[in-house]
């Protein structure tokens, strides 16, 4: 089978080796400079796999880390790269006929038993979300969006407990575990990062053929489950449901729709 032409990749900071605590990850922490670069490493390890390739494959890059995660000035040539903020998700996998999605530095779902650095959007408001009864993370929730739109997710890398949920969801991914978690902020990064990485995204594009996209079916409801009881009042005005005191439920007939209005 062919390879995929246009690979769109969303970074995250929580699960690249090294970053192990909340705080490194923090705007303000004078540790996120070395997360940072840790991050721009290990994107820079996949970019060149891609590129040793040979085929000519474009890569788009968006940092999905609120904070910042990658530093620009640092990182490998690639088609189109997007700092952290609002990205057209759909419009620009029509535009550039994005055909693979693939994550790095990707954290486990809130409420992962022992998952270092676990949590769904914010560690601090968000208890879980659910797709049509489903539970995901940030990982499905992008995968589902890509689903939606034909396209396959083939490939994750981050902390050992992000790769067993991505498998448990979309069957034939491949992956690659940087770091064992031992605990909510606790983990033991692994051996040779960098050269995995390149090998690894390369059985990725080789596969992507035989991994289906991501599909939780229309229309859809999403369930948002929140700490605080103050979190929920902010989704209701949004035109949310509330279902008892600390859940809210959205529905709309897909995710793109969603993304126009700004709930995710």
């Amino acid at each position: 089978m062919p390879l995929p032409r246009n690979v769109f990749i969303i970074t995250d900071l929580e699960g690249v080796a090294g970053v192990h605590r909340f705080e490194q990850a923090s705007a303000n922490s004078p540790e996120i400079g070395a997360a940072r670069r840790e991050l721009t490493l290990e994107l820079n390890a996949v970019v060149r796999g891609i590129d040793d390739l040979g085929e000519g494959i474009r890569v788009h890059v968006w940092d999905g880390h609120g904070a910042g995660g990658l530093l620009k000035d640092g990182m490998r040539h690639v088609a189109r790269y997007f700092p952290p903020s609002r990205v057209d998700v759909p419009g620009y996998f029509r535009a550039e006929r994005i055909d693979a999605l693939a994550f790095v530095g990707q954290h486990a779902m809130s409420g992962t038993p022992g998952a270092n650095l676990c949590h769904t959007m914010s560690h601090e408001a968000i208890k879980h979300y659910k797709v049509n009864g489903v539970e995901v993370g940030e990982f499905g929730l992008w995968a589902a969006v890509a689903g939606e739109l034909g396209v396959s997710t083939i490939y994750l890398a981050g902390d050992d407990k992000a790769c067993t949920e991505a498998a448990r969801q979309v069957p034939g991914i491949t992956t690659t575990a940087v770091k064992e978690s031992k605990g909510l902020e606790q983990a033991v990064d692994l051996p040779d990062v960098e050269a995995r990485l390149h090998d690894d995204i390369q059985v990725a594009l080789r596969g992507a053929g035989s991994v289906r996209p991501f599909d939780i079916g229309k229309p859809v409801a999403l369930e948002i489950a929140a700490y605080k009881i103050r979190h929920v009042g902010r989704m209701i005005k949004r035109g949310a449901k509330p279902r008892g005191l600390r859940v809210a439920v959205f529905r709309a007939p897909s995710l793109q729709e969603f993304l126009a209005r700004g709930v995710i």
